[in-house]
């Protein structure tokens, strides 16, 4: 099997192989809109998560800054999952959530809703 591949200066050098490169590791993650929120649940449904693929969610205020004590890794599939945050208190009027995918099995995990009661 012949290939292409190009070097900095753009130049093309044709070469035998297979043709495989391995692909970078990248870091699934996202963040929300901010949300008007007054004493939110949050609750996930996920499947093909455990100790190995899980969901990182860092609590933020509107600003994307994260809000001290309120992270959390969901290891457990399910439907309605609430997120436990382990800390209660007053939050912002306004919230996002950066939810981070992690593990070396990340690319399993099916992450479908993400719901605010």
């Amino acid at each position: 099997m012949w290939y292409v591949a190009f070097d900095d200066d753009t130049n093309n050098k044709v070469a035998s192989g297979s043709g495989r490169l391995p692909l970078p590791q990248v870091t699934a993650e996202f963040v929300t809109a901010s949300l008007s929120v007054k004493n939110p649940r949050f609750y996930i449904n996920a499947d093909g998560l455990s100790e190995d693929p899980a969901l990182r969610i860092v609590l933020l205020d509107h600003l994307e800054r994260p809000i001290p004590g309120y992270a959390t890794r969901v290891t457990q599939s399910g439907f309605q999952t609430p997120i436990e945050w382990g800390k209660s208190g007053r939050l912002p009027d306004r919230v996002r959530l950066h939810v981070i995918f992690e593990g070396p099995k990340r690319a399993g995990i099916r992450l479908s809703a993400i719901y605010v009661k």
